[in-house]
C-alpha cells in the first residue's frame, strides 16, 4: 500500500496542507554534527502524508458541475495558464477529515470506525432527516485555492457539527487527522498547487488565482444538493474524468426521505 501522496493526489479540496508548502529556511532542516549520536544523523520526524480521506459527494448534482465549469470557463479565457490548476468537475465533494492509513490494519480499523459512527447516527434523532446544503458565491485560501462556498444557514450549521462528530469519533478511535486546522466547508474549483512545480521549471510569474479571472461569478449560485453518503476516499489512483475511489460509505440519514 502506497505510503504518501504527492500534491497533485491530494483531494480538489485539500488546501495547501503544511507538508506540501514549500520550505521557508532550508537550514532549518540541517542537523549539527555535534547533535549525532554515535555517526548516526538526527533528523526531526517528519509528518505524515495523509492519503485517503472523508467526504460528502456533491458532483451527483449537475446544477453544481455545471457551475464549476461555468468558473473554469471565466478563468481560462482571463488565462490559459490557469488551466492546469482547475479541478476536475467530476470530483467534486466536501472534503471533511483528511488522513494518512498506511497499513492494512488502519484501513480496516478507519472502516469499523466508519461502522460505529454510522450507529451513532442512526440512533441520534438530530440526524433523523437529510442534509441538504446550497452552494453558491466562491471564495478562496490565500489566493491559492479557489472554491464554491456553503450558504451560511441552518444546514450549514448542521455540517459543522457533522465534521465534528465525525473527527471526534475518528480521534476517539485512534484515526487521527493530519490536518489540525478548523473545518471550512468547500468545493474546489481550483488550486495552484496543481502546477506550483511546473510553475517553478518555467519560471512563471503566476503566484495566485487573479480575483478579475472570477469577478463577475463572485456570486454564481450552484444551487442544493441533498446528502446521501459518507465516503472514506483513496487519494490515489483515480482516473482522469471519474470520481475518486471509495473504500466505504454509508447513508448519512434514511434513503426513504430523500
Amino acid at each position: 500500500m502506497s505510503t504518501g501522496a504527492n500534491q497533485d493526489e491530494l483531494p480538489s479540496d485539500a488546501a495547501l496542507p503544511s507538508w506540501a508548502e514549500p520550505p521557508n529556511n532550508k537550514a532549518n532542516t540541517h542537523v549539527p554534527r555535534s547533535q549525532s549520536t554515535k555517526g548516526a544523523r538526527s533528523f526531526q520526524q517528519q509528518p505524515r502524508r495523509p492519503n485517503h480521506f472523508f467526504a460528502l459527494q456533491v458532483s451527483q448534482s449537475a446544477t453544481v458541475t455545471a457551475a464549476i465549469r461555468s468558473v473554469h470557463d471565466s478563468l481560462v479565457r482571463h488565462s490559459q495558464a490557469l488551466q492546469p490548476a482547475l479541478v476536475e468537475p467530476e470530483t467534486a465533494h466536501l472534503t471533511l477529515m483528511v488522513t494518512a492509513l498506511d497499513t492494512v490494519e488502519e484501513v480496516l480499523r478507519a472502516e469499523a470506525a466508519m461502522e460505529t459512527f454510522a450507529g451513532e447516527l442512526a440512533a441520534d434523532e438530530a440526524w433523523a432527516e437529510p442534509m441538504t446544503l446550497s452552494l453558491e458565491g466562491l471564495s478562496h485560501f490565500r489566493h491559492q485555492v479557489l472554491y464554491l462556498d456553503v450558504k451560511k444557514d441552518l444546514e450549514h450549521e448542521r455540517l459543522l457539527a457533522f465534521a465534528k462528530a465525525l473527527r471526534d469519533h475518528m480521534q476517539a478511535s485512534e484515526i487521527k487527522s493530519t490536518d489540525d486546522r478548523d473545518f471550512t466547508g468547500h468545493v474546489t474549483i481550483a488550486k495552484l498547487s496543481k502546477i506550483r512545480s511546473k510553475r517553478r521549471k518555467a519560471g512563471a510569474k503566476l503566484s495566485k488565482i487573479p480575483e478579475e479571472g472570477y469577478a463577475q461569478q463572485a456570486s454564481i449560485t450552484a444551487g442544493e444538493v441533498l446528502v446521501t453518503e459518507l465516503q472514506l476516499c483513496q487519494m490515489q489512483g483515480r482516473e482522469s474524468g471519474s470520481y475518486y475511489k471509495i473504500r466505504k460509505s454509508f447513508a448519512v440519514c434514511c434513503q426513504g426521505k430523500q
